[in-house]
């Protein structure tokens, strides 16, 4: 499937929704777009395309250079980048709006109810840091028990003898083994 370049001479960008398409303005950096056959197939059915086109707002381009179309997919990719982080950006910006409400609607509750809860919220708070404190605590008790139990467990370091005999064998004298 061959690419096809569509250069734009429109003062304005143009959604086409049958393909999902954008054409940018003749403004816009690149004003030039990559799409398949196929797309370009589908363009052609919508009489508004195929009017801007012979109006020559739009021109199929045959053939463009490879730095070209490499500088146009680049701008492309940046462009798509922006829009991606605009949109992330909004959304962001919405939760924040959105926390910033809940926020004002909880401090108005506190305010309304005298400002009761947050000495709940701190003493429940309060709570669980002891509470966890104490669970710590446990925990090194049971971990020096634990380490107390594995040093009165573990067996002593045995020594190895050797005992110079006129045997061409080696005996090997142990703690546990008599010396033979």
């Amino acid at each position: 499937m061959a690419d096809i370049f569509i250069r734009s001479y429109h003062d304005f960008s143009k959604f086409f929704q049958n393909q999902n398409i954008t054409i940018p303005s003749r403004h816009s950096k690149p004003s030039t777009i990559k799409i398949t056959e196929d797309q370009y197939g589908e363009l052609e059915k919508s009489a508004e395309f195929r009017a801007l086109i012979d109006n020559k707002q739009y021109r199929k381009v045959d053939s463009m250079p490879r730095d070209q179309v490499d500088l146009i997919e680049r701008i492309s990719a940046a462009n798509d980048a922006v829009e991606a982080a605009k949109k992330e950006a909004d959304a962001q910006k919405a939760l924040a709006l959105k926390a910033k409400a809940d926020f004002e609607a909880l401090q108005a509750k506190v305010d309304a109810d005298g400002g009761a809860i947050p000495n709940e919220i701190l003493d429940k708070l309060k709570e669980e840091k002891e509470a966890a404190l104490a669970e710590i605590s446990e925990w090194k008790v049971k971990f020096e028990e634990l380490k107390a139990t594995l040093t009165a467990s573990s067996v002593g370091v045995t020594e190895t003898v050797v005992v110079p005999v006129t045997d061409p064998d080696p005996v090997t004298v142990t703690p546990e083994t008599p010396a033979t």
